[in-house]
């Protein structure tokens, strides 16, 4: 098959990325609105942002992005190295192990078993955000950028939009300030899923990373309301932020100059048939 020329990407990469990173958000809050209703409608206390709806719009739209860029991408959910990138998750789990245990020992915080309206948030923000903005923007960007002097900016640009688009939970309810600690915390872990998935190849570990921090953090019953930071900024946030900060900076060692290569070689493989 013959490739196919995709000039907005091919021209203008980084906004043909964000362009198609957003829309895919959109169609996906779309599809699991329709296909969730009926459930809605039938199974009473079926939340709107239900497991079916997610993951049929998750398989859906990285089907598509897949077929539209056929025959030249191997996709996002098969091929790299999987296990390798799940292998990096021993940061994550630090991370969350240490944060519980200031949180815990330190604090008064409450703890409690999240609801199934919470866990499903947790899936929406795993599934959907790393499908856009790992899978859809980062990869996109790699179609064109597979140089060795792109990979960071690569990198910096995904965890920047991922973090600014946490900005709009101050419109959710969320303080001014945790607003603001939360686009930076969120940025400095976009770099290291963002880093994990270029490393690896597979959006899976990062979107099983990524579910497990944000039902972890949904425990913590009295700092989170529907899914949204409340309250002021405490100590332990700051503690929270300063160790986001070097789970961040562990993701930009993991793309250092001397796995650069590898990482070229995971991705060429990945846009096998790329210009």
């Amino acid at each position: 098959m013959e490739k196919r020329h995709h000039r907005f990407l091919e021209k203008i990469p980084i906004l043909a990325a964000l362009v198609i990173a957003l829309v895919g958000w959109l169609i996906l809050m779309i599809l699991m609105g329709v296909i969730n209703a009926p459930f809605q409608k039938y199974l009473p206390g079926y939340p709107s942002t239900g497991p079916i709806g997610l993951l049929v719009g998750f398989f859906l739209i990285l089907w598509f992005y897949r077929r539209r860029f056929r025959p030249e991408f191997e996709g996002n959910l098969i091929g790299g190295r999987p296990l390798m990138g799940i292998r990096l998750g021993i940061v994550i789990l630090a991370y969350l192990l240490i944060t519980t245990l200031v949180t815990a020992l330190f604090t008064s915080a409450e703890y409690g078993v999240p609801g199934v309206d919470d866990i499903c948030l947790a899936l929406v923000a795993g599934f959907g955000e790393e499908m856009c903005f790992r899978g859809l923007l980062l990869g996109s960007l790699m179609r064109q950028w597979r140089e060795e002097k792109r990979l960071i900016p690569a990198l910096i640009f995904s965890a920047v939009v991922f973090g600014v688009i946490h900005g709009t939970n101050v419109f959710a309810g969320a303080s001014v300030e945790n607003t603001l600690t939360q686009i930076v915390s969120a940025a400095c872990l976009g770099f290291f899923l963002g880093a994990v998935y270029l490393r690896s190849g597979s959006l899976w570990p990062p979107v099983i990373m990524h579910t497990v921090v944000d039902i972890v953090a949904f425990c913590n019953i009295s700092d989170i309301s529907d899914g949204v930071m409340v309250g002021s900024v405490t100590w332990n946030d700051w503690v929270d932020l300063a160790l986001c900060v070097v789970v961040g900076a562990i993701g930009i060692w993991l793309i250092r100059p001397e796995k650069r290569k590898e990482v070229l070689e995971v991705w060429d493989r990945k846009w096998r048939r790329a210009a």
